[in-house]
């Protein structure tokens, strides 16, 4: 999630899948299995996936109608890289139904922490949000 300060964001944390979810993978490593063409076109949807949507609804629009389109075929989610975590990876589930949630509350977004490493001029220290530091020294880690 990249949300803005005073947003609301809802989570739900799921219990289970009841039934096979069929998911459209747009990770990187998707795109591989294609040649040619069909690979490029690919890069060009999991870059689009990948890429931070700000709050200009222009700029989400293609990724939701791709999404909506995979939707009518039948698809039950979409599987894309995160951009707020290297290695990470979102899941998108259209068809819930097919899910049994554990819970679901909803959250007021009132205050964002970074972490930036120092690449230039060298020696810098890193910028470490105080609420990160304190999280990191105390060995609990708060989870979405």
């Amino acid at each position: 999630m990249r949300p803005y300060l005073n947003t609301k964001v809802s989570v739900a944390e799921i219990k289970e899948v009841t039934e096979s979810l069929t998911v459209v993978n747009f990770t990187y490593e998707s795109r591989e299995k294609f040649d040619g063409f069909e690979q490029y076109l690919m890069a060009l949807i999991i870059l689009e996936f990948a890429e931070p949507s700000d709050s200009n609804i222009a700029n989400y629009i293609p990724t939701q109608y791709i999404a909506e389109f995979i939707k009518t075929l039948g698809f039950d989610g979409i599987r894309f890289q995160s951009s707020l975590y290297k290695s990470g990876h979102n899941l998108t589930i259209f068809n819930y139904e097919k899910c049994r949630a554990r819970c679901s509350k909803l959250y007021k977004i009132e205050d964002i922490c970074f972490e930036a490493k120092a690449i230039a001029p060298e020696n810098e220290n890193d910028l470490i949000h105080e609420k990160l530091i304190l999280s990191k020294n105390s060995h609990s880690f708060p989870t979405l």
